[in-house]
Order: structure tokens, then sequence, then C-alpha cells
């Protein structure tokens, strides 16, 4: 029977033993520094972990490689080479028991690029002394290198080891052991292979999105993309998905009747024309370049998913169809490959499926868009308050010091003339963008002076740039913020953020005073209890 805290269970106690042998036949190169979204496989892993406030951190390696050793100091963790090489997880971990001085450590393979925390807290609860290995269970089947271990193990590994016996399962049907199903299969999804890192890639690439994007793309009309989504949308729907739909059309198109008003309005010259309904509304609007997948998606409301059909312009991560038409589409971008007509295993480092397999396409598409969905943070509860209902700031003296980082964004849409005076450099007041950066960075600074509640924080780094956005005429401000505390600094990223577009409007009024700022949110933050945030598509 399962005990239950009465508080969350914490690391503070276990030792973190971070298995990464690093080779691989089937990757044909060393997984640990395989570049996923700008960082390392196994450094992913070690960003999230600095952040779990664990007694030590143990790199359990076969080598005492350079990189390895600028890895274990930049994340305060030992490096602890196994007794012997080619052994497998089981000399890692006999090495990383053998090394600890925690009772239980929290054995976590490195190349599991999605791998939470939370999800094994749970396991803690069976820590007990009457078992050696907790071990979580997902679908059926054992996660041994994401399970608890007593230091006592350590003997028992190094005599199989002894013994010729490298296979962990095989250790521990003969251990006392307690196993605890866990839900989240997504977190312990391994990079074995090169269509592995295809799928992981594809995820990486929508977990900074507001919404996820996932494209359909064929080498040839008439593969049956349109048939494809109509067949998908339903299964996702299902899944209490909102799925929104692109088309991208390479010879252009025209919604409208000839004669309607919309229709004169455009001839005319309008450059936006809408019609609003009570069931809904469409906007037509001129670009002078193709607008990008994420520009339309923003505009879509109250969606999850985007699902883009393409031939030529999909992005990542995209599902490539088939149907003896061309050559199949397997470049970077192509996270799988449903096929009709195709030898089982023709398409090398691909996974590849049936063309009418939807019930795969559905889990596909789940999984990569799986890593944009939000993580709640306070648990329901509002911690500016005391049991009276009276305002208060938070007492984070017991809180340790962590590294913390917050990236927040906005834009502010202006007319021709400001877009022309930013652009060229031509407004009254000077440098707008400079200045703004300025302000953004001062306001961050001075946060805790605007906002009652905020703790003053020495920042370590501040940074405010600007992207324009010449389609829509708008600049996009995004901050980035950081520092070593007990507290975050994302109400210091918004307010650079907000105080930098309202720079804009001010040193601009004169020319628009109809600017609008619009979508300042936080789209990113690590560190602290709670862990790393992404911004998802619908709060």
């Amino acid at each position: 029977m399962k005990r239950s805290f009465w508080h969350e269970p914490s690391f503070a106690d276990v030792t973190l033993l971070l298995v990464a042998g690093g080779l691989s036949s089937r990757m044909g190169r060393d997984k640990r520094w395989l570049p996923l979204g700008g960082t390392g496989l196994l450094e992913r892993t070690l960003l999230k972990a600095q952040a779990e406030h664990f007694r030590a951190i143990i790199l359990c390696v076969e080598d005492a490689h350079p990189g390895l050793k600028a890895l274990a100091e930049r994340y305060g963790a030992a490096l602890c080479l196994d007794s012997s090489k080619c052994q497998g997880p089981m000399a890692g971990l006999a090495a990383g028991l053998a090394r600890m001085t925690t009772q239980w450590a929290l054995a976590v393979s490195g190349d599991m690029p999605f791998f939470d925390f939370a999800a094994v807290r749970p396991l803690q609860e069976e820590c007990r002394p009457e078992v050696q290995v907790v071990l979580p269970v997902v679908s059926g089947r054992q996660q041994p290198l994401a399970g608890f271990y007593h230091q006592s193990l350590a003997g028992a590994c190094k005599a199989a080891l002894a013994q010729g016996e490298r296979r962990l399962g095989r250790l521990i049907a003969k251990t006392p052991h307690a196993e605890i199903e866990i839900r989240d299969k997504d977190a312990f999804f391994n990079v074995n292979t090169p269509s592995d890192l295809r799928l992981a890639r594809g995820r990486i690439a929508n977990e900074t999105r507001r919404v996820p994007i996932v494209s359909i793309v064929a080498p040839a009309s008439g593969t049956g993309k349109t048939t494809f989504i109509e067949r998908l949308l339903p299964c996702l729907q299902a899944q209490g998905l909102r799925v929104g739909v692109v088309k991208s059309d390479a010879h252009g198109f025209q919604l409208d009747q000839e004669g309607k008003d919309s229709w004169r309005f455009q001839r005319a010259g309008a450059r936006s024309v809408a019609v609003v309904s009570p069931a809904g509304w469409v906007l037509m609007q001129k670009t002078g370049e193709r607008a990008s997948l994420e520009q339309v998606a923003a505009k879509m409301e109250g969606i999850d998913l985007l699902l883009s059909e393409s031939r030529t312009h999909g992005t990542c991560p995209a599902l490539s169809l088939w149907r003896g038409r061309a050559e199949p589409m397997t470049g970077d971008d192509v996270a799988a490959v449903f096929a009709q007509g195709l030898a089982p295993g023709s398409l090398p480092d691909v996974r590849q499926f049936d063309l009418d397999d939807m019930e795969t396409a559905t889990k596909l598409c789940l999984f990569l868009m799986g890593g944009n969905r939000v993580k709640q943070e306070t648990g329901g509860t509002l911690n500016h308050f005391d049991a009276q209902g009276q305002a208060v700031m938070v007492d984070v003296g017991d809180k340790p010091i962590t590294q913390r980082t917050a990236v927040a964004s906005g834009r502010i849409l202006v007319n021709e003339a400001v877009y022309r005076a930013i652009t060229e450099g031509t407004a009254k007041k000077g440098d707008v963008l400079g200045v703004a950066r300025l302000a953004g960075i001062m306001a961050a600074k001075r946060t805790s002076d605007m906002i009652p509640l905020c703790h003053p924080l020495f920042l370590s780094k501040c940074t405010v740039d600007f992207e324009l956005q010449p389609e829509e005429r708008a600049v996009k401000a995004m901050a980035c913020v950081k520092t070593s505390g007990q507290t975050g600094v994302e109400m210091e990223a918004l307010h650079a953020v907000s105080v930098a577009l309202l720079t804009i409007y001010d040193m601009c009024k004169a020319l628009d005073r109809r600017m609008e700022i619009r979508e300042i949110h936080l789209e990113r933050k690590e560190g602290g209890k709670s862990g790393t945030f992404i911004a998802a598509a619908d709060d």
C-alpha cells in the first residue's frame, strides 16, 4: 500500500546518477553531443537536473572526455568513470552507487530529451527499507534507467558484472523491488536511432511556438494530402484537440465571387478585406511575400494544433506522404513517412507507416506537439495572499539559490509612416529601437519599484532585441533575463518587453496614435522548483 507525504517529495536527499556512456552503434556517433534545439542531448537533462536540487549529481561515463569534464564543471556534477569499459549501463550504475553518499539514487539515462523529473516523484513514496529498487512501468515495460536504487545494491551490480551479467533487468528480477505505473510515456522516450532523432527534433521545433505545427507534405500533386488531413482531423478531434488547417497554394487563390461587395473593395485597392457574420469571419490580406506558418497560426483563435498542407513550403516537423509519384521526401524536417506500395524498411533512418494508418498518424501528431503543453506551476493556489487574504511578499528565504532564466516577447503594430521612420532612422526623437532597448533593460532592473510584491533582484544578464515584421508592419520585442537567486525573473522579462514597446509608442506617437501593443507574454522560463515552462497555444 502506498504511503502519502504531507508535502511534495523532494530530491534534497537523493543523488542523481546520470548514466551517459554515449556509445551507439545504431546512431553511428556519440549520442551525448547530438544537437537538439541548440542544446546537446546530454546537456538538456543536466539543465533540468540543475533546477531539482539533488544532494549531488554524478555523471557516470566510460571516459574522461574534455567535453564531459566541462559539462560536469558547468553544472556542478562529479565525473565518475566506469570500473570496466563496454559493459553498458550496469557498469555506470555500479560505479555511481559505490561513490555516492546518500542512501538512495535516481538513475536516469542521458538520452531521454523529454524526461520530466516530476514524472518520477511518486516513486519516492515506495523507497522503503524492504526494497532496493523502485521502478516506473510504462505501458507494461519497466524503465530501469529512470528508477530509484538503494546504495546497498552497489555490491550486487559489481558481482553481476564479474560473472558476465550486464542486463539490469535480470539483476532487478532477483532483487526486492517495487513498480509504479506511470502514464507519461513521452517522458521516457529514448534517442537510440536516427529515426528517433527525427521525432525528437520535430517535437523540439514545436516547443517555442505558440501554436504547434505539423506539416503534411508530398513530392507530387495527387498523392492524397487533402484526403489524409480530412481523415486525420476527426481522429485528432476525438483526442480533444482543436485543429486549424493551412493550405499552401503556389498558384494564388480567389475566395470571393465577382460582383460581390468584398470583391469590389479589393478591386478598388483595399489591401485587406474582412467579412464578419454571426457564424464567424473571413479575412483576405494581400502581402508582399508568402506569410510564414507561424504568422498565419498567430491569427487563428482557439486552436491547439495547426496542420499545414504543402508540397514545397512545409516546416519541421513534417509527415511525408508517398504513393508512387516521384521520390519520397525524406529531408531533415520529415519526422515519418506514410506510404502506399513501398516495401517495409525501404527508407533508411526514417520511420515508415502505411498511408491508411490514421491511428499512428494521430499518435505522432500528439507526440510532435507534446512539448508545447503548459506545465502548471502553482497547483491552483495564489501565494501572494496570507491566510487572512492580505497581500504579502512571498518568503523565499528558505529556497536554494539556482540559475534562473526567463524569455518574454510582445509586438507593436504601427502604420506605414512609423514603420518607415523606424527602419530608415528618420524619427525626430532619434534612434527608436536603440532608446527602446535601453528603456527595456532599465525597466528589468527596476521591476520591483513598479510591481509591489516583486523581490528586488540582482540580474546577471538582460538583453532586449527587436525583430522587424514588414508584412504586418510590426515590431516584435524579445527580452531575456537571467539571475542566480531564490526567485524567478519572469516579471523582469515581461516588464522589459512592456516598457520597450511603450517607448516605441512614445517616440512615434506624433506619426500614429493608433499603434497597438499586443501579445505580451512569457515564452519560456527555466530554473526553480517548477523547472522549465514553455508557453502553449492556449492556456
